[in-house]
């Protein structure tokens, strides 16, 4: 029942992909440049579609060369609108929802390193293999 769910999402992820694929090769460039816009705001924010931007990206920029000094700043933007929301997100609610999600101890420990380390005490887990697999 599960590798049924599971193959399903694949089918429609995968059906999704190559319609996204064919719309954005396939428009003229005042539609494709809104629809990245729109799909670096929904990856870098609620939606997580990993490494979609950049296929579409380079396949839009394979058919028109002339894109290519252009084509991803559209996604880029649309990144940056993507951590802008959600930044403002968290930072209007952001303090309840640890507080709700996470012990108080261990907010206190992660506070205190941050003080004392500063940047590093993100920086440095965040090289660290294990925390991206």
């Amino acid at each position: 029942m599960l590798g049924d769910a599971y193959h399903w999402v694949q089918q429609s992820f995968a059906y999704i992909v190559t319609w996204l694929e064919q719309f954005i090769i396939g428009v003229p460039m005042y539609a494709a440049a809104p629809a990245m816009i729109l799909i670096g705001a929904l990856d870098s924010s609620l939606l997580s579609l990993p490494e979609i931007n950049d296929y579409l990206v380079v396949m839009r920029c394979a058919t028109d060369h002339k894109a290519v000094f252009y084509f991803p700043l559209f996604a880029a933007a649309g990144s940056v609108i993507g951590c802008l929301l959600l930044y403002t997100i968290l930072r209007r609610g952001g303090q309840a929802v640890l507080r709700r999600r996470f012990r108080s101890d261990h907010l206190e420990r992660v506070e205190r390193a941050y003080a004392r380390f500063g940047f590093l005490a993100v920086a440095v887990p965040a090289l660290d293999r294990k925390s991206v697999v």
